[in-house]
């Protein structure tokens, strides 16, 4: 079954039942199928044109364990989601997408786009993001209570409104 994945929120219009929301990345048939079953598909011109734009799609979304949408998102399920907007495969689960890329050795030659991997005190990988770069700044984007944007360094991230690290800084993957 051929389809793709929704870059954007995407509106299904149905002949008979009406519209269909569909979220960033969504599965979505392929026009032929969906032209069979009596849908249209709206066009929206809000697409994201870059990582940034894609990570913004779910700034603020609520922490899910297992979700996979702005209605609620976990840490590897974001940084899956904001890949395949970008036509990048990764895994479902960060300790997987730890496997990918090109290790990178210190946070100061990290760029926009690198995985960034936190482990818990058994060292067990629990926590991923997504680095960006703010002011020559390392920031790191991720869903930690939401999907949020924290500051990052050596030692891990670093949370403004606790005054705190609330996990612990790995390793560091350059995928894109």
């Amino acid at each position: 079954m051929e389809g793709a994945y929704c870059d954007s929120y995407v509106t299904l219009r149905h002949i008979q039942r009406g519209a269909l929301n569909l979220t960033p990345g969504s599965f979505l048939l392929s026009e032929e199928i969906l032209r069979e079953l009596n849908f249209e598909i709206v066009e929206n011109d809000q697409a994201p044109k870059d990582l940034r734009e894609s990570c913004m799609l779910f700034l603020n979304a609520p922490y899910l364990w297992g979700g996979r949408t702005p209605y609620g998102i976990d840490c590897s399920g974001f940084t899956q989601l904001v890949f395949r907007l970008l036509g990048v495969y990764t895994p479902r689960d960060a300790s997987e997408q730890l496997e990918l890329g090109e290790q990178i050795s210190f946070v100061e030659e990290s760029r926009e786009g690198d995985l960034a991997f936190f482990d818990n005190a058994e060292g067990r990988i629990t926590h991923v993001g997504i680095i960006l770069e703010e002011g020559g700044a390392k920031k790191i984007i991720h869903a930690s209570g939401r999907v949020r944007i924290d500051n990052l360094d050596h030692n891990g991230i670093f949370n403004e409104e606790t005054q705190s690290y609330s996990h612990k800084l790995r390793t560091i993957k350059r995928i894109l």
